[in-house]
C-alpha cells in the first residue's frame, strides 16, 4: 500500500480557495482514511454558475503537491421556500457561539381532526400525538387515544443560536395503539405539519394559537 505523509484537502469555488490542515498520523489511523473535521466557509451569490471543486493532495516537496483525486459539485437552483434550516451552527462544537436566546413552546392541543382509522368495524377514530423538531432536539407528546380534539398541555424549550431558522411541528396518528383497527400494522399517518420561522417572532412575546 502506498503511504502518504502530508495529506490535505483543497476546496475551490470560483476564485476562492481554502485548504485544510495537513492530516496528522496516529498509531491507529492510516492515511487511506484521513480525517480533518474542519468547517470551511465560502461567500457565494444565487444564482451561481461556479462549481465546487474538492481535491485531495499529498505534499511531496515544499513546492510540489500530487493530486490524489478530485470531485466536482454543481449548484442546484434553490426553490422559493429554501430557507427551512433548523440549525445553522458549524459541525465542530468548538466553533459554536453562545446562544442568543431560548425558545419556549407549549403544545396545548388540537381540534376538529379528521378520523384516520376505523375502529370496531365502523367508527372513525384518531389516536393523535404531536412531534416538534428544532436543531438536533426532537420532542414528542404522549398519544391521546380515540379523540378528534386531543389535549396534550406539554411544555418544551430549545436554545436558539440563529434567528434565520425554523421550528417544525407535526401531528400524527398512532397506528399501534389498537391492533383491532384497520391500520394496526401500517405506518403512523401524518395529519398535518407547520413550520414557523423564528425571524417572524418577537423576543419576550407570548404567541397564542387555538
Amino acid at each position: 500500500m502506498v503511504k502518504y505523509s502530508k495529506l490535505s484537502a483543497k476546496i475551490q469555488v470560483g476564485n476562492q480557495v481554502l485548504r485544510t490542515r495537513i492530516a496528522s498520523a496516529t498509531s491507529n489511523r492510516t492515511f487511506s482514511n484521513p480525517l480533518w473535521n474542519e468547517d470551511l466557509v465560502f461567500v457565494v451569490a444565487e444564482p451561481s454558475e461556479d462549481y465546487l471543486l474538492v481535491s485531495v493532495e499529498n505534499r511531496v516537496a515544499p513546492s510540489r503537491k500530487d493530486v490524489l483525486g478530485r470531485m466536482f459539485f454543481l449548484w442546484h437552483r434553490l426553490r422559493g421556500d429554501w430557507m427551512i434550516s433548523c440549525d445553522l451552527r458549524p459541525t465542530a462544537k468548538q466553533l459554536w457561539k453562545p446562544n442568543i436566546g431560548v425558545l419556549e413552546m407549549g403544545v396545548l392541543g388540537a381540534s376538529n381532526l379528521m378520523p384516520m382509522k376505523v375502529k370496531e368495524g365502523q367508527r372513525g377514530a384518531t389516536d393523535a400525538y404531536c412531534v416538534a423538531k428544532y436543531g438536533q432536539k426532537w420532542v414528542r407528546t404522549w398519544t391521546v387515544v380515540d379523540s378528534l380534539a386531543p389535549k396534550w398541555n406539554e411544555q418544551y424549550t430549545w436554545e436558539v443560536f440563529d434567528p434565520c431558522t425554523v421550528i417544525t411541528i407535526g401531528v400524527f396518528d398512532n397506528s399501534r395503539v389498537d391492533k383491532s383497527t384497520n391500520n394496526a400494522n401500517g405506518r403512523d399517518s401524518r395529519i398535518g405539519k407547520v413550520r414557523i420561522r423564528l425571524s417572524t417572532l418577537e423576543s419576550d412575546c407570548l404567541y397564542c394559537r387555538v
